[in-house]
């Protein structure tokens, strides 16, 4: 089951690409913040047990991916990430967190605005979940935005070979390709959910 989660959080893990280009502003919480629980992380965790042991297809909603990344498995997210959230419109995936302000990149637009940061900023990571064959997925990263400002899409591409990302034919130089564990056949995001099926 461990294995799984990672696999989940390396599908929001736009994030590996702070770690190396080290956006919105997201002011106040939003309603997410009021139903993120132990209760909902204990639900997510019951239908990934389902998907393990029968096979079943399951759908996981942002408020149960970000209550398992907060109450089961902290300690497989980057450290330098807090308050992370997860939430998902039509077949786009978004991951929001806070991120040391320290860790900016040398962009001359964020230069400007480094002076008048708090200790840490947000980080906002945008991308869709393209399907490859069956057992894998790719990340296709659309926006990364840091204290509410743009990262050139230009440095993506570096960013992801400095992670481990290898060049494959028809897959854009953005996307992260994810292998999926033993069982799972592919993962998509409709309506708001990622949606896990077993293998045929």
């Amino acid at each position: 089951m461990r294995r799984l989660l990672a696999v989940l959080l390396v599908l929001i893990l736009g994030a590996v690409l702070v770690w190396t280009l080290r956006g919105r502003i997201f002011g106040q919480e939003d309603e997410l913040a009021a139903t993120v629980s132990p209760e909902a992380a204990a639900q997510a965790e019951a239908k990934l047990q389902r998907l393990s042991e029968n096979g079943e297809s399951v759908q996981l909603s942002g408020v149960e991916i970000t209550s398992l990344i907060r109450y089961r498995y902290a300690d497989q997210f980057p450290a330098m990430l807090s308050d992370a959230r997860v939430a998902m419109s039509g077949d786009t995936l978004r991951l929001r967190a806070r991120v040391p302000t320290e860790r900016l990149p040398n962009v001359r637009e964020l230069e400007r605005a480094r002076a008048f940061l708090p200790d840490t900023a947000p980080v906002e990571i945008i991308g869709r979940i393209q399907p490859l064959e069956q057992g894998r997925v790719a990340l296709d990263i659309t926006d990364v935005r840091f204290a509410n400002i743009p990262i050139p899409a230009h440095l993506y591409p570096s960013a992801l070979e400095r992670i481990g990302r290898r060049p494959e034919p028809g897959l854009a130089p953005t996307a992260l390709p994810v292998r999926l564990p033993d069982g799972v056949g592919s993962a998509s995001v409709r309506g708001g959910n990622l949606i896990l099926s077993p293998t045929r």
